[in-house]
């Protein structure tokens, strides 16, 4: 199977003359055969029904060729197997390597865990005691505040029993009742009262008579 490679004729155009010579020559036409048949190409119609001729190989080179071949792959196991045991053992080392570093890793970073472990520690502390000082100071105000309110109270409750003490006097009980009904008796309330143009209060009935005489007057 051929490609064919030609150059456009769009660009022979476009080329000046003197280009032009060099552009003609036949390398501008190039064949690219596959070196292969192409891959899903059935089989050649003249090669459908050959049959091969088994080759014929003399027993002495047969034996020669078994011995070569068996000594090869003897070579290439042997070297296949020492480069196999150095990457191992090159790993090996790696891995202790690692491990060894790892473990130096550890050591540092568990030095540098403890320092900051003391510092936070001490850090705490100085917190901690700063919040106790500022707790008590807090609970020792609170103290102050109820022992306060709990005079006020009992100073309350004092004024709120003498004034009853002094009330109690007036107090309607079983002994003074007659005397109170007597009292209430005597004593009339009067709750009339009046008031004129001027605004003048006049209370009890003593307005009403009043008022009168002086609508009369001045009539």
């Amino acid at each position: 199977m051929l490609r064919q490679l030609q150059c456009s004729a769009s660009v022979r155009f476009f080329l000046p003359p003197d280009i032009m010579n060099v552009v003609a020559n036949p390398v501008c036409k190039q064949s690219v055969r596959w070196r292969r048949k192409p891959p899903g190409t059935p089989l050649a119609k003249s090669k459908l029904f050959r049959i091969p001729p088994r080759p014929q190989v003399p027993e002495e080179e047969r034996i020669e060729l078994f011995r070569l071949t068996t000594n090869y792959n003897t070579f290439i196991k042997s070297v296949r197997e020492f480069l196999r045991e150095e990457v191992q053992s090159a790993a090996g080392k790696e891995q202790l390597a690692d491990a060894v570093s790892m473990d130096d890793d550890l050591i540092r970073c568990k030095e540098i865990n403890d320092k900051w472990n003391a510092e936070v520690a001490l850090i705490r502390e100085k917190r901690l005691l700063h919040e106790k000082e500022e707790k008590l100071n807090l609970i020792s105000k609170r103290l102050e505040e109820r022992k306060i309110r709990e005079r006020n109270r009992v100073a309350e409750i004092n004024e709120l029993v003498r004034m009853e003490k002094e009330k109690e006097k007036y107090y309607i009980t079983s002994e003074n009742i007659d005397e109170a009904i007597e009292n209430a008796l005597r004593g009339e309330v009067d709750y009339n009262f009046a008031i004129d143009v001027k605004g003048n209060i006049y209370k009890g009935e003593v307005a009403e008579e009043n008022l009168e005489k002086k609508a009369v007057e001045t009539v």
